[in-house]
């Protein structure tokens, strides 16, 4: 959605996972990426990796400086990832 949006065509590199994703950017592997928040905010901390923007439709708590899509220009832009406690049938 946000490649469409941004008319760009980023090549996709499936990691299993946000700490794979840091890793892949820390290293160079990778340009950019739209993990989740949290697995981020420590680097961005310390200055390893620059936050340009985050999907909500507001600022994160964690990243208060850091503009949302919206403002940084895609209006119609805002994402969330969906994560629920799930337990098989018989619990």
């Amino acid at each position: 959605m946000f490649a469409s949006m941004a008319d760009i065509k980023p090549v996709h590199v499936p990691c299993k996972g946000s700490a794979q994703a840091a890793t892949d950017l820390l290293s160079g592997r990778v340009q950019m990426s739209i993990p989740g928040t949290r697995a981020m905010v420590e680097h961005v901390g310390a200055g390893k990796l620059k936050a340009l923007a985050t999907t909500g439709v507001a600022r994160s708590p964690s990243l208060t400086d850091v503009p949302t899509l919206a403002e940084s220009g895609l209006p119609s832009h805002s994402a969330y990832a969906w994560m629920g406690l799930l337990a098989p049938k018989e619990t």
